[in-house]
């Protein structure tokens, strides 16, 4: 529960989760906010036209920003953790019942939507830039950071954090409460007990089934929020759900379902294995070896 070794960890986990998942949250982003009907669509688009690199744009924006975002992700994490164990750490983490898991991730969903609002609404820009809703390309993260600045000032690069945060808190809980569950039992079932080794399959389906539980419960909310972030003429979240429900029904809220469900256990498989391979890199120290098991 160590606060700043998991803000180390989380940072090495928030960019691996960027390079290995970010091709898919681009096909992801243009399926919701319109921009093509399927994500074979999208993908032949974005490689007829742009080649590989298509598929990473706005990447710079999360790789900048993602780190920042994980290591308070998993350090506040920790820390809510560490509060509800009062003065009884370490060993005693791993007899916090699921609730007390689900509370420490909503404390931490609290604080990753405050950076995750305008770090998201830069990346949703420039993924969708292709609808012509402004009059000039964006050349990238800075530009287009100045080009909302000049437009709204900070107003506009916060547009969509409280949506961001009403996603992020339930995500969270659900997330790292399903992660920890997981890996215990697992490890239970393989009667591993020594937490000074890593283990790297239970590590990456207990992190792989976690985040599609994860987007598979938030998803109708992100379809929101990528849509209010992505528009012009802004109207608020609840009469765009409205909007949205009128136009398509219940479909509307799980566009890009599929390229949600194929990026979300590989993006988070690796997340929680860069964390975990750097947690027992830490507390074992410089002079030690990490034991993969």
């Amino acid at each position: 529960t160590d606060p700043v070794s998991n803000f180390v960890a989380g940072g090495v986990g928030g960019l691996c989760c960027v390079l290995v998942g970010h091709p898919f949250d681009t096909i992801k982003v243009q399926q919701q906010t319109g921009m093509h009907s399927s994500p074979s669509a999208g993908l032949r688009h974005l490689v007829g036209t742009e080649g590989a690199r298509g598929l990473y744009r706005g990447v710079a924006s999360p790789l900048l920003i993602m780190a920042p975002i994980s290591c308070t992700m998993f350090a506040s994490y920790a820390v809510g953790k560490r509060l509800l164990l009062g003065a009884d750490t370490g060993q005693a983490q791993a007899k916090l019942p699921p609730s007390s898991l689900v509370a420490a991730g909503a404390f931490s969903g609290i604080f990753t939507g405050l950076i995750n609002g305008p770090a998201e609404r830069v990346k949703v820009a420039l993924q969708v830039q292709t609808t012509n809703t402004r009059p000039t390309v964006l050349k990238g993260t800075i530009d287009c950071i100045s080009g909302m600045y000049r437009e709204g000032g900070l107003r506009t690069m916060f547009k969509g954090t409280p949506i961001t945060m009403v996603r992020d808190v339930p995500a969270l809980a659900v997330f790292f409460a399903t992660y920890d569950i997981t890996l215990r039992k697992l490890n239970k079932m393989r009667n591993q007990q020594d937490s000074n080794k890593v283990q790297p399959l239970a590590t990456i389906i207990a992190g792989g089934i976690a985040g599609l539980i994860q987007w598979i419960c938030i998803l109708p909310i992100d379809t929101v929020k990528s849509r209010y972030q992505s528009q012009v003429i802004t109207s608020s979240p609840a009469k765009l759900c409205g909007q949205m429900w009128r136009s398509e029904g219940i479909k509307s809220f799980y566009r890009g379902l599929t390229p949600v469900l194929m990026r979300a256990f590989p993006a988070n498989a690796v997340t929680f294995l860069g964390y975990e391979l750097t947690m027992h890199a830490l507390r074992r120290g410089p002079s030690k070896e990490t034991t993969l098991t």
